[in-house]
Parts: C-alpha cells; structure tokens; sequence
C-alpha cells in the first residue's frame, strides 16, 4: 500500500462527507484517479461516485443480509440517501457504533475498486486483484497488508463519525487538562511525581471534539510520567492568537527512544492542531498547538420561543454562543449590545417584514459585514440570496444542518471579523 493509495483513499473519505456540498471542491489527485478533469466539480465527482457505488450492489440472488450486501447498503443510505448515521443505523437495524466500523470497510472496499479500476486503464496488461467473496471467513496474514488496515485506517475511520455527528464541536482547554491529571494522578502517585498545571484564569476554548484532545493529553502526559525519573512535570496553557498553546515538559527523563507522536499527531491534523517533541537542555517538552475557537456570538431574531431552544440545543457544547431577540424592530439595539458575529434571520416577524429587514441590514455600512442566515419556512431562496443574505436555509431543518450552515460561515470570515 503506497502513499499514493492512502492519499486517495483519505481524499475519497473526504468527498463522501461532503458529496453534497456544493461549494466543496475536489483535489487533483482525487479526479485523476476517478477519471474526471481537474477541474471538475462537486457535480462530477457526485455522478462518478455513485455509479461506483451502484455497482457494488450485490446481485439479485444474493441476500441483502449478506456481508456485502449491507456494505453497499451502508453507502448507499449514508452518501447516495444522504440519511445520518443514526438514521442509517435504524434502516439496517445496527447500532450507531457497529454502523461505523461496517461505514470504515464499506469505504475502504469503495476505494479498492476505483483504484483498481485506475491502475487497470493505466496498466491494462496487469493482473488485477481477484474479486474475493465478502460472505467467505477469510484467514489474514499479517503480510497481507490490502486487507489489513493499519492504525492510520483505524483512527481516521473512529474520527469520522465524531466529526460528522459532531461538526464545530470545542473542549474547553483548561477543563479537559484538569480531568488529565485526575486521571494520570493514579500513576504519579506511585512514581513520586508532581504535576504542576499553569492555565489562565480566562476560559481558552479549542476547536477540537473534546473526547479527541483528552486522547491526546492523556497518551501525551502518559508517555512523559512513564519516562519520568523524580521530577516534576509541567503543562502550561496559554493563548497565541489564532492558536493555543500546550507545553507539558519534565526537565529529567530517563534514557528514551525518540517519542513515537505520530498517532496524537494524525489525530490532531484532522481538526488543524499539530504536536512535536522539542529536547533542550532544559528537558523534553511536548508542544501541542490547537486551533483557537473562541467565542462566536450568534443572534437569532425569531419570535418562536421552540426554533430558541431549538438552535441553542443545536450550538451546546460548540463554539457558538446563541443570543435571542423576538422582535424585528429591536435588532438594532441588540446588534449594538451582542455585536453578533452571525445573524440567523426569521422572515416572519410579527411586527416588521423580514425581507425588508434583510435589505436594511445588508446596505447599512454598520451592518453589512455580518454575514446574515435567513430561515423561514417561505421557500424564496433567489430573493434571499439576492437581498443580501449569505446563506439560506428551510425549516424545519435538522441539528447538523444548522451547525454545518454555521460553521460554512466561519470558514468564509476574514480572521478580523471573527475577532470583532
């Protein structure tokens, strides 16, 4: 298995999550292997993937039980239906964890056959795979490594189900470094060692799944306290701008090999994070750098108290902090005391007309930089887009919807805005 085998297969992963977005777009590489231009577009490499999809339908004869029959079924509820994990969980009668490890085969089997199939056109004279049984009990040996998946399968397949299920999720730093120590207190006890912990008093918030950063910490500090020999060990959290910053360091450690970081590191790349092991003089440190989230205010103008808890059920646990005001004709004053940046906008109001608020906040020079996210039941999407809204939405519409739709919103900010 090459490189160039991983790259496409995590790049196929990638445009199945986003199959349909329209703004996404799809790598070079990605389109070379499935046989569309360069430049194609989401469009292109929809059609492609699903007519790939199709053919792993089993045969008429075969029973839909039947191993290779749920793996098409799994692709085809999940990327072709567009239904949720939980949601395709219930149609196949599995639970949402079982669903995906059976997604992580499905998409692994999804590649094989496209890169086949391109090694095929490139090379028609080579001996391809023979097609293997998916109902036979196969016996793998460990030289096998096209049907063994190594640990970089594994962690990308348990990170996409967090991601997806979770989009725009953040840790807050501090809290999740405290709960570390509870945890790691049971070893440093035994070893004599001392855990100093230097945070600031204000909350630093990561945008990072709070279950992946506390893997992280605890493989990382785990590592230091068990090569430790009599010392302290420090962690040290601040914020760097865009970034935060985590330094656990010990000044003595015992003779090591050179840290193997490459598992946290995979898991903190698909979240824009990196680590790195600096030795110095002063000792070893891990240096952890995490995208910094902050706080994102969002004000709702919308006069139903359940679309409220709805969106703020919604943004629990995420970056974004929901505001509220009822009244259209408010928003002025609200703007002024939250200086929102987002505003999700209901079109019915009951005391003025959402479009023309639309237009007024889009041409008011204090206003028309905020990005605005109308969502009503009035299915007028040209107008919405035309009055100046930045995105538009339909109610009712689902949990990730509406973070998705959110976190679209950030990745299209200018970092002063964010800030603003």
């Amino acid at each position: 298995m090459t490189n160039t085998w991983e790259q496409f297969r995590d790049e196929l992963h990638t445009a199945l999550l986003h199959i349909f977005d329209p703004d996404y777009q799809p790598p070079v590489h990605l389109c070379s292997v499935i046989g569309c231009g360069s430049r194609a577009g989401t469009g292109t490499v929809q059609a492609i993937v699903i007519q790939a999809i199709e053919r792993l339908q089993p045969s008429a004869g075969l029973d839909s039980d039947s191993k290779s029959g749920r793996l098409y079924a799994t692709l085809y509820q999940r990327f072709v239906l567009g239904l949720t994990q939980e949601e395709t969980a219930e149609q196949l009668g599995l639970s949402v964890r079982h669903l995906g490890r059976v997604q992580r085969e499905a998409i692994h089997l999804l590649a094989r056959q496209l890169w086949e199939a391109h090694l095929t056109q490139q090379n028609p004279t080579a001996s391809s795979h023979p097609e293997r049984d998916l109902d036979e009990e196969v016996v793998e040996s460990p030289l096998d490594t096209d049907r063994i998946p190594d640990w970089r399968d594994q962690i990308a397949g348990d990170l996409a189900p967090i991601q997806t299920s979770a989009p725009g999720a953040t840790a807050d730093l501090g809290k999740v470094i405290q709960e570390v120590c509870e945890l790691e207190s049971v070893l440093t006890a035994e070893r004599g060692i001392t855990l100093s912990v230097n945070t600031p008093h204000t909350t630093l918030t990561a945008a990072v799944h709070p279950s992946v950063l506390r893997q992280v910490m605890i493989m990382t500090l785990g590592w230091l306290i068990q090569n430790t020999t009599e010392s302290d060990v420090t962690i040290k959290a601040a914020a760097q701008g865009e970034h935060l910053q985590t330094i656990i360091s010990s000044e003595t450690v015992s003779d090591y090999q050179t840290p193997d970081i490459a598992l946290q590191q995979q898991m903190l790349t698909s979240f824009g994070g990196s680590i790195q092991a600096v030795n110095s003089s002063s000792g070893l440190q891990f240096q952890i750098v995490l995208p910094n989230a902050g706080d994102i205010t969002v004000l709702v103008v919308d006069d139903n108290p359940d679309m409220i808890y709805f969106y703020r059920r919604c943004t629990d646990g995420t970056r974004y902090r929901v505001v509220h005001e009822n009244h259209g004709s408010r928003i002025w004053e609200a703007i002024e005391t939250h200086a929102p940046q987002i505003i999700v906008l209901d079109i019915m109001l009951p005391d003025v007309d959402g479009w023309q608020l639309l237009a007024r906040l889009h041409q008011h020079p204090d206003t028309r930089e905020i990005p605005i996210i109308t969502c009503s039941v009035i299915r007028e999407k040209d107008l919405a887009l035309a009055l100046g809204a930045a995105l538009y939405l339909t109610k009712p519409l689902s949990h990730q919807q509406f973070r998705e739709a959110l976190d679209q919103i950030v990745s299209q900010m200018q970092p002063a805005n964010l800030a603003a």
